[in-house]
């Protein structure tokens, strides 16, 4: 049975940081998605990593990229930071090297502006945006 989002059309990029329980993997195995760690991407390089992304060649296909993949150094102002994420160029670089023949949108989530004082996840957040519209 296929809901909103097929399952194996779908892949998160970035996951890191300690699992709150036990069980946090299961959703992920049990509906056969794809989970990339920064583990994954820093272990073999960056480089490498970007060669054996998906390619997204069917249908409409949506990105939902969440700010609290970068580590707290490029992104302070989320509600969840925890050390050890992406860096801003690593981010730059994956949505770069994405192909996708349909984007039909796309959202950024987890930004915070109260926890932002530096404005750095604002800037952060904006070049995501910049990348996000070259895909379209």
């Amino acid at each position: 049975e296929e809901g909103l989002v097929n399952p194996k059309n779908m892949v998160q990029i970035g996951i890191r940081g300690p699992l709150a329980g036990g069980d946090d993997e299961d959703f992920a195995k049990k509906h056969h998605i794809q989970v990339i760690t920064v583990d994954d991407i820093r272990i073999q390089g960056l480089e490498k990593f970007l060669t054996q992304l998906p390619e997204f060649p069917e249908g409409p296909t949506y990105i939902s990229y969440d700010v609290d993949c970068l580590d707290p150094a490029f992104a302070p102002g989320t509600g969840t930071p925890v050390v050890g994420g992406l860096s801003t160029y690593e981010t730059q670089r994956i949505f770069r090297a994405l192909k996708i023949k349909q984007l039909v949108g796309a959202d950024i989530v987890e930004f915070s502006p109260p926890f932002d004082q530096s404005d750095i996840t604002a800037l952060a957040a904006v070049d995501a945006m910049f990348e996000l519209l070259h895909l379209m």
